[in-house]
């Protein structure tokens, strides 16, 4: 067994289109998604994670996706950019978990009682 790194997050996923998965680490105060290249084993930092949030996804064309604990974020344009609703998703409060399914068209989205 080989530790390549220590105190990371839940979220481990594939990065879409790469032999990577991204990984939350939670060293410092302020987490970083990292990303493990699965060929070499070396990881590169890809962005900072919302505030102590350590639940991110991948949708299948590469968008990085992340949420406040109300409200959805992607990583756009090196920030992390609120994702537009359309409906009323008031009731989305205390997000926990978040996965996109295969085709990209259906965000299942885990929330607290």
């Amino acid at each position: 067994d080989t530790v390549l790194a220590e105190n990371i997050g839940r979220s481990l996923h594939k990065v879409p289109d790469e032999s990577a998965f991204s990984y939350v680490l939670k060293k410092n105060d302020v987490w970083e998604i990292r990303k493990l290249n699965t060929l070499t084993l070396t990881s590169e930092f890809i962005a900072n994670t919302l505030p102590n949030k350590e639940d991110i996804t991948w949708t299948p064309n590469g968008i990085l996706l992340s949420s406040d604990g109300t409200k959805l974020y992607q990583w756009s344009d090196s920030k992390w950019q609120p994702v537009e609703i359309q409906d009323d998703v008031s009731f989305l409060k205390g997000i926990t978990r978040l996965a996109v399914n295969a085709d990209g068209n259906k965000l299942e989205v885990v929330v607290s009682e």
